[in-house]
């Protein structure tokens, strides 16, 4: 049956795809991809391996496509679950003309990552490719095509851009549960927050700081400030990387999120004991928040995705910050994934209950000192008039900034070490000029005296009587 003949004639273009309303028929070009890889070894007559005619909207039994299926989830290690695969690919087939050869083995390969629900893994993706002898984008397009058409109210397949929005949505707008913290005061972040809207030159007018200013005003001019430039990040970032394909519509929507906290974080590398001591920690997070495998996010992808952001570090606009900030974005990532853990664990002692409170006193533990605070409020205060246009000297790094906080006990020691120091020092160097004084009396005393020539004048025997003409 051809979709011009189809008796419904209701038809709507999903993907490029005429599709019927009606009885679900499509045109079996539905599982080739724009590559013609798929091709290969593909029979398009409507008939089974045995044989038989293939009658589009009755469901069948094909005993010699249930041993291949047997072979292959034997060789996959998937036997648990042979008949739940068998019912997918009996679900693709009563709409669709699969064939045999290369593209069959495809489909066999979607049914059983999605059976697994492992459909999001990349790893087991290439697994399972990689077993089954297929090209890995065969594999992806087929897996994508089938979700879109059999199991629609399973959200994986996502723009990233809409991800972006809705998170930044759940963090800022969300009344149902509304974080009332300000945010940039907790991670500690207000000077970095005060450079980053100077580089994206967001309007200074839209934030108000004045010096009476309450902590709620403070508070909320904050979460707008941060929102806008959470939301500028991800929109560069994104569109950086979308020139290499590294973030796409078919990439699973867990998968890609950690992408985006990754590529922030790439923009500016940790120091190599930074990444030692707090990967492990901020993988975690990451994949608990965004329920992903943390492995495959900071192993599998996480190398590729560092190198090509980092040549196009030069092209974004917050480059020249990475010189003297190297660790800044690494900071905000690790804050603000660790400030997402605590809101996890908050929302995990109410389990399914609406409207949990927020314990402020755990929220302690992940609050930096006063110290910090204060010096970083008065360093937005004090630059704040500033005239952006000037040349500065280079900023400090923020590490040698919050060093010098606590560092007032650190030089009563090296005062105290110092002067004990002192009279040594100056008793040795004495020592040594005597030592140098000795040495050039010696060779003063080896050495020729010069002979200096005496000059023969006499002033008695000047005659005066010459100069009375003057």
């Amino acid at each position: 049956m051809d979709i011009i003949n189809c008796e419904h004639k209701s038809t709507e273009i999903i993907d490029s795809i005429s599709v019927c309303k009606g009885c679900g028929w499509c045109s079996s070009e539905i599982f080739v991809p724009d590559s013609h890889d798929l091709y290969e070894g593909r029979t398009l007559v409507p008939k089974a391996l045995d044989g038989t005619r293939i009658e589009i909207g009755v469901c069948r039994s094909n005993p010699s496509v249930e041993r291949v299926i047997h072979q292959i989830t034997s060789s996959l290690g998937l036997d648990s679950t042979e008949t739940k695969i068998i019912s997918l690919y009996n679900m693709v087939e009563k709409k669709f003309q699969v064939g045999e050869g290369q593209l069959l083995r495809v489909v066999i390969g979607a049914c059983a990552l999605l059976a697994i629900r492992e459909e999001k893994i990349p790893k087991t993706m290439r697994e399972v490719a990689f077993t089954l002898g297929v090209e890995l984008q065969q594999l992806a397009s087929v897996v994508h095509k089938i979700r879109m058409h059999f199991m629609p109210s399973v959200p994986s397949f996502i723009d990233i851009e809409i991800l972006v929005n809705k998170a930044i949505y759940e963090i800022f707008e969300n009344q149902v549960n509304k974080i009332n913290l300000p945010i940039y005061v907790d991670i500690m972040q207000l000077d970095h927050l005060k450079q980053d809207v100077q580089t994206f030159r967001i309007p200074r007018d839209n934030f108000y700081f004045r010096d009476n200013i309450s902590c709620e005003e403070f508070q909320e001019q904050i979460m707008k400030c941060y929102r806008k430039v959470f939301t500028e990040l991800c929109t560069q970032i994104l569109k950086y990387a979308n020139e290499d394909n590294i973030v796409s519509g078919k990439q699973p929507s867990p998968v890609g999120a950690a992408i985006v906290l990754i590529a922030i974080e790439a923009t500016e590398k940790p120091s190599a004991e930074e990444w030692k001591n707090n990967h492990k920690r901020v993988s975690e997070i990451i994949g608990k928040k965004f329920q992903v495998d943390s492995h495959l996010v900071m192993n599998d992808r996480y190398k590729e995705i560092i190198d090509l952001i980092h040549h196009k570090v030069v092209d974004l606009p917050w480059s020249y910050l990475a010189k003297e900030n190297k660790n800044r974005s690494y900071l905000y990532v690790v804050d603000l994934v660790q400030f997402h853990e605590w809101i996890l664990n908050s929302r995990e002692k109410g389990k399914r209950k609406q409207h949990v409170l927020l314990n402020d006193e755990e929220l302690e533990e992940y609050l930096r000192n006063d110290n910090e605070v204060e010096f970083v409020k008065n360093s937005w205060v004090n630059s704040e008039g500033q005239n952006e246009n000037v040349t500065k000297k280079a900023p400090k790094k923020r590490k040698r900034m919050l060093r010098e906080i606590d560092t007032s006990q650190q030089r009563k020691i090296e005062d105290q070490v110092s002067d004990s120091q002192t009279d040594t020092f100056e008793n040795n160097e004495i020592d040594t000029r005597k030592k140098r004084a000795k040495v050039g009396s010696k060779k003063r005393e080896g050495s020729p005296t010069p002979i200096v020539p005496k000059i023969n004048f006499d002033p008695n025997a000047i005659d005066m009587n010459l100069f009375n003409h003057i």
